[in-house]
């Protein structure tokens, strides 16, 4: 696991522009190996890239991998997924395994369980919510 360790480092940096080379054949062979981290990063870039760059079935094959070996944020990051397609009780299902693994992120928003967020990619699904504005009150609203 070392070796592959190494090799998930490399690909990391690789990605950041630190090195030179190319990540996606890394994290395509990190994947298919079993390295749980390498299949989260390959899964997020098919996530990404949708369906242009492979079969918008592959995100989800491969954060299931991961999920199964034990990665929690495998389990998250399909909470996610889910919550994007607009399917809320995969989103549900999702963030309650991975709170099981031991997500507190997840337990949290489990607990809550908000329906809308404030991402900005999400008002294409009319999920979006907007930041929380505080009223400040002076001194003269008080009397």
């Amino acid at each position: 696991m070392v070796k592959l360790d190494a090799l998930y480092d490399r690909a990391l940096h690789i990605q950041a522009g630190l090195k030179n080379g190319h990540c996606r054949p890394l994290f395509n062979a990190l994947a298919c190996s079993g390295h749980r981290h390498g299949q989260v990063t390959h899964a997020c870039d098919f996530a990404l890239e949708g369906v242009g760059f492979g079969h918008p079935a592959f995100a989800p094959y491969w954060y299931r991998r991961a999920w199964r070996g034990g990665d929690a944020n495998a389990a998250q990051h399909m909470a996610m997924d889910c919550f994007a397609r607009n399917d809320l009780q995969g989103y549900r299902l999702w963030l309650r395994r991975a709170a099981r693994l031991g997500d507190t992120d997840a337990a949290h928003e489990l607990s809550k369980f908000a329906t809308r967020l404030p991402y900005r990619r999400l008002r294409a699904i009319k999920r979006f919510r907007p930041a929380y504005k505080r009223k400040l009150r002076n001194s003269i609203e008080l009397w």
